[in-house]
């Protein structure tokens, strides 16, 4: 029998922190939710957790299903790179189902419209790291939301410098400016039709704690007391997360009587220790892995016996990708001195005279520009193995004859490679703490699987300790790498949370070992459609 359901997500809400803050009566609204119905938090996928968080939500199975593993795609053809969301060629989202359902699928990330939703799909009006066009179906509704309430502040803004006073207070300011205007578009649209499915998301729950969150973990996060200057005594993502709490209540005050709520969060976030390792330490080590006694950045090829140096804790040249590169190594004096002092743009220039020189390349070649993984690219057809360009877990590819075009790498040595480098990699240490930074180390790929590209893209996937903030690393074969200046405060962890109420659904109850592929058959079944046998959940909530 048919239900409305509206599924609101609050994009990476950190599931912790609505339990403290509902708990303590600071989130009135999802106090209220939690204690009415069903709450549970939700484990996600473990090789690329928050990559692919979105699309396991859509999708309801895991990347082994959908061959949708991370954002990136490597070409062992071209050696590049492209990026992109999940194409949806394999399995669906959930919510195409035809023209039996009315549905409103309102600015959701990395998805795309479908001709298979009867109803209003909006993409790009203001979502985090949306991987579409800003574009609806039909065409108007887009262009009607802006004129009548404008565009959203934050949308491709939605970044900071965590060191930097007035860029966190602006981010701050257009995140909250945002769920203002959600709040009333949400309202608006609501109640144009009797929907069958309303979904959306706040995307501000998000963007913010990016930059904001050493301010909510002051006692834990290593951070705090470094920056704890650049904003005032409150608590910015308590904030965000306070103006949503007010915003849901309004919305859902316009909900049907007999409409199934639906809260949830796909991933949640935690003190960001995993940027570094993964986007900067794993690409230079595995440079100096193929081409011993050789350093692209921070010039330390011998020093790991050395004391721990300073942190780097506001970088230089305006940015964190400036700062990155000017740490580049070049035997060249001229050379050297325009990568640490001056702007990237005038060592572009200063390269069409004095050449380029071995290592990294500037990041004005390459794109994503901010990944150091990249800037090592023109050199990955030389190199037994590289680091491909990652975030929260790392992705170390062998350039594998019979795979890659210049494959270096014999079948027959593809073992052996492997274990020296995941031998190399647990000797990492953190020179403050002396501290292992490598907990796991997982083969994807066996010798007799090695040729083919189904699976992850590296080879290799390293997990780090993710307990403490690391700037520099030590290693006795490779030396030292950093230090290097924090680039966000809050990164992703792999878990999210659900909230569910409405007719059917008990009060007060709590789940356990719930999945996020678990939540798209959950909803179906709130709504009265019919669950894909091919999905990989199953609802965790019962209906009576």
């Amino acid at each position: 029998m048919k239900c409305p359901v509206i599924a609101i997500g609050l994009d990476s809400a950190e599931a912790a922190f609505i339990e403290r803050w509902t708990a303590q009566g600071l989130l009135p609204n999802l106090a209220r939710l939690k204690a009415e119905g069903v709450y549970g938090r939700t484990q996600g996928a473990d090789l690329s957790f928050n990559e692919v968080a979105w699309s396991t939500f859509f999708t309801g199975c895991w990347p082994e299903k959908t061959g949708y593993w991370q954002h990136i795609k490597f070409n062992p053809e071209k050696y590049n790179i492209s990026r992109g969301s999940y194409k949806y060629d394999r399995i669906p989202p959930f919510y195409e189902l035809g023209h039996d359902y009315k549905i409103a699928a309102i600015d959701l990330p990395q998805v795309k419209l479908s001709d298979e939703v009867n109803g209003i799909q909006v993409l790009g009006w203001g979502a985090h790291s949306p991987y579409t066009k800003s574009v609806s179906q039909p065409a108007d509704v887009l262009p009607q939301l802006k004129e009548q309430y404008g565009e959203h502040p934050a949308f491709d803004r939605d970044h900071a410098r965590p060191w930097r006073k007035s860029s966190v207070n602006r981010l701050q300011k257009r995140c909250m400016e945002g769920v203002e205007m959600r709040r009333k578009i949400y309202r608006d649209l609501l109640q144009r039709d009797e929907w069958d499915l309303f979904l959306t998301a706040f995307s501000e729950t998000h963007s913010a704690p990016h930059y904001t969150w050493h301010f909510s973990d002051k006692t834990d996060h290593t951070l705090y007391e470094d920056f704890k200057g650049t904003m005032g005594d409150g608590d910015p993502v308590l904030e965000v997360y306070q103006e949503v709490d007010k915003a849901l209540g309004d919305v859902l005050e316009v909900a049907p009587e007999d409409a199934r709520i639906v809260i949830f969060s796909e991933e949640g976030m935690e003190m960001n220790t995993l940027d570094l390792p993964s986007m900067a330490f794993l690409p230079e080590i595995m440079y100096r892995f193929s081409f011993p006694g050789r350093t692209g950045l921070t010039g330390d090829n011998g020093g790991a016996n050395t004391p721990a140096p300073d942190r780097v804790l506001r970088p230089k040249n305006l940015g964190w990708v400036r700062s990155t590169w000017s740490t580049k190594t070049d035997s060249n004096p001229l050379r050297r001195f325009i990568n640490r002092n001056l702007l990237m743009e005038v060592g572009r220039l200063s390269e069409s005279v004095l050449g380029e020189a071995d290592g990294p390349r500037n990041p004005g070649h390459v794109s994503p520009y901010f990944s150091p993984a990249m800037w090592f690219s023109h050199l990955w057809p030389q190199m037994r193995a590289f680091a491909l360009p990652a975030l929260g877990i790392g992705h170390i590819r062998i350039n594998l004859k019979g795979r890659e075009r210049d494959g270096i790498v014999s079948l027959d040595e593809y073992e052996s490679t492997c274990e020296e480098i995941v031998q190399r990699l647990h000797e990492f240490r953190d020179p403050r703490t002396q501290k292992a930074m490598v907990t796991e180390v997982v083969r994807t790929r066996t010798r007799e699987t090695a040729l083919s590209n189904e699976g992850p893209q590296g080879d290799l996937v390293v997990k780090w300790d993710s307990s403490t903030h690391c700037d520099v690393i030590d290693s006795p074969v490779f030396g030292r790498v950093g230090p290097f200046a924090p680039r966000r405060t809050g990164g992703h962890n792999n878990h999210g949370f659900f909230i569910a109420k409405g007719p059917g659904i008990a009060s007060g109850e709590e789940v356990q070992d719930a999945k996020w592929v678990d939540m798209a058959p959950m909803i179906l079944e709130f709504m009265g459609a019919p669950v894909p046998d091919y999905m990989d959940g199953k609802s965790p909530v019962r209906l009576a």
